[in-house]
């Protein structure tokens, strides 16, 4: 088995090493600083050293050179694995001393271990390893040895300082926390000595029983409904209750035990038949008096149990006047049900003689008004002369009739109902009228519409789904392809240095590519899922706008194109201000430039604003290919382009302009555009000036 020493005075980095390096079959030898490793790898020779910088007694890297000044050491391998790594220059002493790597914390378990059998694969192969810097003197290397641990100690001072400044912030917060805890135990006995007011005073009858099931509460409404008072009833147990609970003809069948066990159950569990119920009881007074009461029992938790807390009220009047109003609702009943959709009755001719109180409802006319032909002038213009043509040749025919049409409200509502008509007639068998009635079929209508609605809205958002999911993969995939191209390409000896600087741009333009359609993505989920928080601040906009175009000149000297920026007369140049997230707006920016450069061939492309009321009005135009009208308010939508093919000319995932508009709107303004195929786009956007962040 293989044998690694590891150095480093942090007992937790040690721990770690340790761990990773035996789940690899290495086995260990731990040191806490340089001495004491200098003499493990005498004594145990080990096949490969990993060691940290900063030690205490001896530091890395004169335990290093001591390894090296030793003939039995010197040929083993020497990592050097740290943290405190600040500037190329502690790897190239490092080096220097005759380290064969040097590896920056933190890396991830298998890069690590390839790392260090790389190392070791070097070292059995007897590869050469040709050192980077010749041998400095003594005199040079003890100057420039004392300058690396200078600047690596200057380091960690200033990160101990950052952590007693931390330190010392987390004392005031705990200070304040500690403040916090004081008002909140103020503000609750506070709470208590209020809530024991409300009840007392409160007029609904209030108790409660702790977890022994003994009345500790019994207010003056409560001993007022039940007639039993306060003194009769505290540190009584709530199974005496019985007569509040039960009903008076079920007390004598409920044993007091059967009783107890209900409540003591209640108390343990807090589930009970009726645990959190209304209940309403008939109740006798201990005077006579027979009121009827309304109340629950709803049980609390608490660290020992449950607490029961009981509320009643005497609903005695409220009873009376229910009986009452039930007598009466049957009467009303009896008559209602016999109609519940609008009746008409017609005269032989079809002539309209009677309509019900419903029939009026759903038509909102009169019952003069329904009359004869005068129920005609409430149907909808597009339905009135085929229902009047159909309702005449009926009677004509003396054959039944239905219908769909609409009633067409005085507040332009519209009411969609179904008529049918049967006909009546006489002893002799002749025709003497007939009755219909009108169902209101309006919900169902609307139900109708909506879900056909929602059908072409589902298939217009598959369609969008699917065409920005093409897209996507498309737009995806051409950056990925080059990175993984030219990543493959990297590794080839065949390519000299430039040509692989070359690769390496192309990975980074395309990896900057597909973080943009990440970021694109992740900022119309935020939105979507109301996550972005806008954080204003004072801009200037002139200074903003003059630093933000310098980001576009590169790409617009490459197009051949003109990038100008104009001050409107209505705005005092520099002086201009408003309160919005600088982040943010330039995102906006970003976006309707970047589509701007895009869809340009040849012209110029301008960036201006001017007062606007209380707001700032922005806009960017370009002499690009313009856009169709149609697509002018559908293309801030999701997902949305004016061409979804994944071979168009122009790039993009039709994420930009919607979340544009979204970032917009977030931070209270509007967006619109103006634009006319082959002659050029200008988008406008109205931000308010808004006021300074507290």
């Amino acid at each position: 088995m293989r044998k690694a020493l590891i150095v480093d005075d942090i007992k937790e980095n040690l721990y770690l090493l340790e761990s990773l390096l035996k789940a690899y079959d290495f086995k260990t030898i731990n040191a806490n600083n340089g001495a004491e490793a200098l003499g493990l790898a005498l004594r145990e020779h080990p096949d490969i050293i990993i060691a940290d910088i900063l030690m205490p007694v001896m530091d890395g890297y004169t335990f290093c050179r001591e390894c090296k000044k030793e003939a039995t050491l010197k040929d083993i391998p020497f990592v050097f694995y740290t943290a405190t790594y600040t500037h190329p220059k502690d790897e190239e002493f490092a080096m220097s001393l005759g380290a064969d790597k040097f590896i920056i914390k933190p890396q991830e378990p298998e890069d690590f271990i390839a790392m260090i059998e790389q190392v070791l694969s070097e070292f059995r192969t007897d590869k050469l390893i040709i050192p980077k810097h010749s041998e400095s003197s003594e005199i040079s290397l003890l100057k420039e040895y004392n300058e690396t641990l200078i600047r690596k100690m200057e380091d960690r001072m200033l990160k101990s300082e950052d952590a007693e400044k931390k330190v010392r912030i987390y004392a005031s917060q705990l200070e304040l926390e500690i403040e916090q805890r004081n008002q909140i135990a103020r503000a609750l006995k506070e709470s208590e000595i209020l809530f024991r007011s409300v009840v007392e005073n409160a007029a609904e009858g209030f108790s409660i029983a702790d977890e022994n099931g003994r009345i500790i509460i019994w207010n003056d409404a409560m001993a007022r409904l039940t007639g039993i008072s306060q003194r009769e009833m505290i540190g009584k147990f709530a199974w005496d209750l019985q007569f509040l609970l039960i009903p008076e003809k079920q007390r004598t069948e409920v044993k007091r035990s059967a009783f107890r066990k209900l409540i003591t159950n209640f108390l343990a569990t807090g589930e009970s038949t009726f645990a959190g119920k209304l209940m309403e009881r008939s109740y006798k007074r201990p005077d006579g008096t027979e009121v009827y009461i309304e109340g629950r029992i709803i049980p609390i938790k608490t660290d020992k149990g449950f607490i029961l807390v009981s509320t009643v009220d005497e609903i005695t009047e409220r009873k009376i006047f229910e009986e009452a109003l039930k007598d009466s609702e049957h009467r009303f009943r009896v008559l209602a049900e016999s109609a519940p959709v609008g009746i008409f009755k017609t005269d032989a001719r079809g002539a309209t003689i009677y309509v019900n109180p419903r029939w009026c409802e759903i038509s909102q006319l009169s019952f003069e008004e329904a009359m004869g032909d005068g129920w005609l002038n409430a149907i909808h213009p597009d339905d009135k002369d085929k229902l009047s043509m159909g309702w005449q040749q009926t009677t004509f025919a003396h054959t039944s009739s239905k219908a769909e049409y609409r009633f067409v409200h005085v507040d332009g509502s519209i009411a969609w109902v179904i008529g049918q008509a049967v006909p009546q007639q006489d002893k002799n068998g002749r025709i003497a009228g007939y009755i219909g009635t009108i169902t209101d079929i309006t919900e169902r209508k609307k139900m109708e519409a909506d879900l056909i609605t929602s059908k072409e809205k589902a298939e217009e958002s598959d369609r969008l789904k699917s065409a920005f999911l093409a897209n996507m993969s498309h737009e995806v995939r051409t950056p990925l392809n080059s990175i993984i191209g030219f990543s493959e390409l990297l590794t080839d000896d065949d390519f000299d240095k430039i040509q692989k600087n070359d690769f390496i741009q192309s990975i980074i333009v395309n990896g900057n590519n597909l973080l943009s359609i990440i970021s694109d993505i992740m900022d119309i989920s935020k939105l979507e899922s109301h996550e972005i928080k806008i954080r204003n601040c004072q801009i200037n906009v002139h200074k903003f706008l003059s630093d933000f175009i310098k980001q576009f000149e590169c790409s617009v000297q490459e197009k051949k194109l003109e990038l100008r920026l104009n001050f409107s007369d209505t705005v005092e140049n520099g002086d201009t201000v408003i309160f919005a997230d600088v982040d943010r707006l330039k995102q906006i920016f970003n976006n309707l430039v970047g589509n701007a450069l895009k869809f340009t061939a040849n012209g110029q492309i301008e960036i201006g604003y001017q007062k606007k009321g209380t707001g700032i009005k922005f806009y960017v135009r370009d002499t690009g290919i313009g856009i169709p009208a149609e697509y002018h308010n559908k293309i801030f939508d999701r997902f949305r382009q004016v061409d979804n093919s994944t071979t168009r000319k122009y790039g993009g995932n039709g994420l930009g302009l919607a979340i544009t508009k979204n970032l917009v709107e977030l931070m209270g303004g509007t967006i619109w555009l103006e634009s006319e195929p082959g002659k050029g786009s200008t988008f406008y956007f109205l931000m308010p000036c808004g006021e300074s962040p507290k």
